[in-house]
Formats: C-alpha cells, sequence, structure tokens
C-alpha cells in the first residue's frame, strides 16, 4: 500500500509499504529516497512510532499520513 510522507515545511513523498513489515522500514525507506541522513521521529495517529513496531498494528489505510520530524542528538525536535 501507499502512504504519504509529510514534514513539518509540507513536502511530500508517497512511499509503498509492506503490511506485514516493521516501522523500521518505513525509516530506511524514507531516509534512502529522500536523502535524509539525520536522526527522523516519526508521527501517526498522535503517536511516535517506534522502529520495532509492527506496521500492521498501526491501521494504516492508502494514503494515510506519516509525519516526520529531523531530532538533534540527546532528542530535542526540531521543525
Amino acid at each position: 500500500m501507499k502512504i504519504l510522507i509529510v514534514d513539518s515545511k509540507n513536502r511530500r513523498e508517497r512511499i509503498d509499504v509492506n503490511g506485514s513489515g516493521y516501522v523500521k522500514e518505513i525509516f530506511e525507506t524514507l531516509k534512502n529516497k529522500m536523502g535524509i541522513n539525520i536522526d527522523i521521529v516519526l508521527h501517526f495517529n498522535g503517536e511516535i512510532l517506534e522502529e520495532n513496531q509492527k506496521i500492521s498494528e498501526l491501521d494504516l489505510e492508502e494514503e494515510s499520513v506519516i509525519v516526520y520530524m529531523g531530532t538533534f542528538r540527546g532528542g530535542k525536535i526540531f521543525i
């Protein structure tokens, strides 16, 4: 299924996800496809996603929106 990844500056990217995979795969796809080389945090439905979560547990649907933000080392989130 395709989901929509959006950042704080409203840049958008559609990516394919495997419903039986893990959130870690979204992180990897996003970093590779968009050339992101910083630590990021993914948000869906008001929750921060963890790499070890199963995608099937998130109730994602076609065109669901996941928001990402970069982080500084130490965990501070920046926009």
